[in-house]
């Protein structure tokens, strides 16, 4: 779960709830060094960069082979510890990594990302929560904040 922090203190999950795909991508046009993976259980013979986060299964990454579901602990020699580590190590060619569509959707576009197993992703959205002090009156700018999150973030069309 990811979380859009608007205030300092007295969490709680606000009606924003946004749905955002995850897509495992690599750098386009990797110049045909090693085979693209074809199915998840070949990212096991691929370096992808891994994510540091305490507490987090980061790194095992969720796939759907033939209907069931597969989680995969993925392995790699360059971690990181934030999504935007995360996206520029995978632009700098050091790895297969796996990230929101809000992230990579325009650097598939551009063609500068590929994204890769996309027959094995769940269909199903994972949440962005835009969190907020919790008062009776939510205040303006948060209002206006979360709207703005509401209608920006749409889920992705593959």
């Amino acid at each position: 779960m990811l979380l859009v922090w608007c205030w300092a203190m007295g969490f709680h999950p606000s009606k924003a709830r946004l749905p955002v795909q995850l897509f495992a991508v690599t750098l386009s046009a990797s110049g045909g060094r090693t085979p693209l993976p074809a199915a998840p259980q070949d990212l096991l013979g691929h370096n992808c960069v891994l994510m540091s986060r305490l507490g987090m299964n980061a790194n095992e990454w969720s796939f759907v082979v033939e209907g069931t579901p597969l989680k995969l602990k993925v392995q790699g020699n360059y971690v990181v510890n934030g999504g935007h580590g995360n996206y520029e190590a995978v632009i700098a060619g050091l790895g297969i990594g796996r990230m929101t569509d809000l992230r990579v959707l325009e650097d598939i576009r551009a063609g500068r990302l590929e994204p890769i197993l996309r027959e094995f992703e769940p269909q199903e959205a994972m949440p962005i929560y835009a969190a907020y002090k919790s008062t009776s009156l939510v205040p303006p700018k948060i209002r206006i904040f979360i709207d703005y999150l509401r209608h920006r973030i749409r889920p992705s069309s593959g």
